[in-house]
Parts: structure tokens; sequence; C-alpha cells
């Protein structure tokens, strides 16, 4: 990857590279955290982990399964699309990641086709 001085870093790892299915990554803003969905426990369930030393550390976020995980602009809040409609997650960051009790927002069943995904959408 290029970077804005003219070096290059590489190569390219992938941070996660299990033998389950992760996607949907998401960092925060500030560059410290990866939020993503994972499989590793047979249906899709938000994770959070250390960003780069994802290896250091990993705490479930959602309760109920969970996907596309999408930061609030302060780093507060962590949105994704659970079983019951669009969900939100205060979360602490300081000294270590520490979220609180999922809370639906709003239902998004309008927008699902057969259950298969959702649009995109984004936080503001």
């Amino acid at each position: 990857m290029p970077l804005s001085d003219g070096s290059v870093l590489g190569p390219f790892v992938p941070p996660l590279n299990d033998e389950f299915t992760e996607w949907q990554a998401a960092v925060s803003l500030d560059g410290q955290w990866l939020a993503y969905a994972s499989n590793e426990f047979g249906r899709s369930e938000v994770y959070v982990r250390p960003f780069p030393e994802v290896a250091s550390a990993r705490t479930l976020v959602s309760t109920d399964g969970g996907s596309l995980p999408a930061w609030s602009g302060d780093g507060n809040e962590l949105f994704y699309i659970g079983p019951d409609g669009m969900t939100v997650v205060s979360v602490e960051t300081q000294p270590t990641f520490a979220p609180g009790t999922p809370r639906v927002l709003f239902d998004v069943s309008a927008f699902v086709e057969g259950g298969l995904g959702v649009p995109p959408f984004d936080v503001s």
C-alpha cells in the first residue's frame, strides 16, 4: 500500500485470518478499534478487537446476532443490524474496550430483501 510520503507499506497480511468467516470490518475513526461480523459460533455476531493488534483481545458486542457494524462519529456508539432491527450499543474505549447493553432503535425489515441483506447505511 503506497503511503503519502512515497514509501510502501507491505506486504499486506489480512488482520483477521481465522478458519471461520469474518467480514464487514469497520475501523473506528480514531483508528484504535476494529468492529466486524463473524460466524465463529454458527451465526453472525458483531465483535470488536484492538487495531492493529487484533490478536491481543476480542470482545463480543451483539447479544443475539448482528452484522454490518458502523461507528458513530464520536466513537462512543456502535450501530449494527440485529435480528430485531437497527441496534446501538454505547461503548467505552479507554482504557480498554467495554460495550454497554444493545438497544434496538427501529425495525429495518422493510429494507431486507428476502432476509439476505440490507442496503448500505451510514450513521450521523
